[in-house]
């Protein structure tokens, strides 16, 4: 994967670096176990991962590796300018405060900064504590910048991916060939889709071939390119056992190898810890109690949305009460949360309590595998027919949500190398629903197809 140069689409930010007097930079100074300032405490819980053998590191490499450190986390009413100065020592990187783009908000290095937290990544902890001052980071030039969300959406990336593995289509004379369409579509459509040219924005994507290379060149914002990697090694994983094919020449046989099994995501794998059963007594707790009751349950990060939740006059502070037992965690949530209509989603690296609004607004891309549910069409080569699947999931769950009916919602099918997903965007509410309208349709197949064998057997006795 190649990484290059971009131009910046804000003449500000070219201004910016020339203009140093203007700019906060918070260059590493060494290290100590926790910063003495009162107002300000980071304390590095578990040293990064050092960089792989041999393997030359970037200075944004670096970077990147340091915004994965847990750390934690006491600011109360901290300047920003003070925080940022305290993530550079901790981290041994350059921070950088962009004043130019935040004097458009009226915002300065002595702005108010309050986040509390026992333990989290700091790229969790930067989204937590900058939210509620409408700003967000970036890695550039060999830093990391803490600038507007407006000034990142015109900070674009090109990088190279190669996709030989997931655009390879066999033709009926057992030869290959490689069709990008469905896998360009699939990008565009579930990734921040108005951020493409085709809809107004400035991402770009193109395919390239040549002799034995098959790739994607994608210019976007780094947060989009995340999800861009993110989505590419959900399609994979789905194929961690099976046999895929890295074409040749157009027309050749190609190479064929098995694929290796992809890591599961921080968000996939706090979803799936929330099917745990749990014991909850909780009288009149408040509900940053039962936040931290969640962690140590469950083994994840749980945050709290302030800002929504001050939208219901509701805090941290608003008592919770339920009694239950041998419960998932999913319903222990679900219960404990409807009187104060309050929700939750899944981020990054945190499970997020937040009001149902806010839950509603927050579009979430994940990878289904469904070839048990597909049947094929045609023989040369027979096809997956999606369609009577997309058609049951979008007219039952949620109706309103998908696109067709003016939501926002959008579900795409994939099919390359045996494995047959369908990659939805949609809320963790909708998701939820549509999980469970999977499961109940695999369970009334199990159950079919035992009355089947019984009826067999009958017939045959």
């Amino acid at each position: 994967m190649a990484r290059f140069a971009t131009f910046w689409c804000a003449a500000g930010l070219l201004a910016s670096l020339a203009a140093v007097g203007w700019l906060a930079l918070c260059r590493a100074e060494g290290p100590s176990t926790a910063e003495a300032n009162p107002h300000v405490i980071i304390e590095v819980l578990r040293p990064p991962a050092a960089p792989a053998e041999g393997k030359e590191e970037s200075a944004e490499e670096k970077i990147r590796r340091a915004l994965e450190v847990r750390v934690r986390v006491e600011l109360v009413d901290a300047p920003l300018g003070e925080v940022c100065r305290a993530l550079a020592r901790r981290l041994r990187i350059n921070v950088i405060l962009d004043h130019e783009a935040l004097d458009q908000f009226d915002l300065s290095e002595h702005a108010s900064v309050t986040f509390e937290y026992p333990g989290l990544p700091v790229k969790t902890m930067l989204d937590g504590a900058l939210v509620d001052l409408d700003l967000t980071y970036t890695v550039r030039d060999e830093v990391l910048w803490i600038t507007t969300k407006e000034e990142v959406e015109c900070d674009l990336d090109t990088i190279v991916y190669d996709v030989a593995d997931l655009v390879a289509l066999r033709r009926g004379d057992g030869s290959y060939d490689c069709n990008y369409e469905p896998l360009v579509r699939l990008i565009t459509k579930t990734i921040e889709p108005d951020s493409w040219t085709e809809m107004g924005g400035n991402g770009t994507v193109e395919p390239f071939v040549a002799d034995h290379l098959r790739v994607l060149i994608i210019k976007q914002t780094e947060h989009a390119q995340k999800k861009v990697q993110e989505l590419l090694a959900d399609l994979r994983g789905y194929r961690s056992e099976e046999k895929i094919v890295r074409p040749g020449p157009p027309g050749g046989r190609g190479d064929h190898s098995r694929a290796a099994k992809e890591p599961k995501s921080r968000a996939e794998a706090i979803h799936d810890a929330l099917d745990k059963k749990i014991d909850l007594r909780l009288e009149k707790v408040p509900l940053g109690e039962f936040a931290n009751r969640l962690e140590r349950l469950l083994g994840i990060s749980v945050l709290i949305d302030r800002e929504s939740l001050e939208s219901l006059d509701l805090s941290a502070d608003t008592p919770v009460s339920a009694e239950l037992s041998d419960i998932t965690a999913r319903s222990a949530l679900a219960i404990a949360l409807r009187p104060l209509e309050l929700g939750w989603v899944i981020t990054d690296d945190a499970l997020v309590i937040c009001s149902l609004d806010s839950a509603d607004e927050k579009l979430v891309v994940r990878v289904y595998n469904v070839a048990d549910l597909i049947e094929s069409i045609g023989n040369d080569p027979p096809l997956p027919d999606f369609e009577p699947l997309i058609s049951i999931l979008t007219n039952t769950v949620a109706p309103d949500t998908w696109v067709e009916m003016g939501g926002n919602g959008e579900v795409e099918p994939a099919e390359r190398g045996g494995s047959r997903v369908l990659v939805i965007m949609q809320t963790w509410p909708v998701h939820e629903e549509v999980e469970e309208l999977l499961d109940q349709l695999r369970r009334a197949r199990g159950a079919s197809r035992g009355v089947e064998k019984t009826a067999l057997a009958g017939a045959s006795g």
